[in-house]
């Protein structure tokens, strides 16, 4: 059984994991999610610009998995981590 987090408990689930791991987001960002040239109201992306201990590979993969979403990974050096296709529930 596949578990699927809306954007409020995945923001939750992430701030915990950064927490865990000794470092903190400084912003968070949302911004919908375009499917074949139109917006897909049931999803949006996430975005975190993280102060610490970075993200790896392992830990991507992890999240991904707890959040039910379609990809996590980490951009600029892994200062950013982003959740891509995350539920949304207006």
């Amino acid at each position: 059984m596949r578990t699927e987090l809306n954007t409020k408990q995945a923001r939750k689930l992430v701030a915990t994991v950064l927490a865990g791991k000794n470092a903190s987001f400084w912003n968070s960002w949302t911004n919908c999610v375009w499917k074949d040239n139109a917006k897909d109201a049931t999803k949006r992306n996430l975005c975190f610009g993280i102060v610490g201990e970075r993200f790896t590979e392992g830990d991507c993969k992890w999240l991904k998995l707890l959040v039910g979403c379609n990809k996590v990974h980490t951009t600029f050096g892994g200062r950013y981590l982003r959740l891509v296709g995350v539920k949304y529930d207006g």
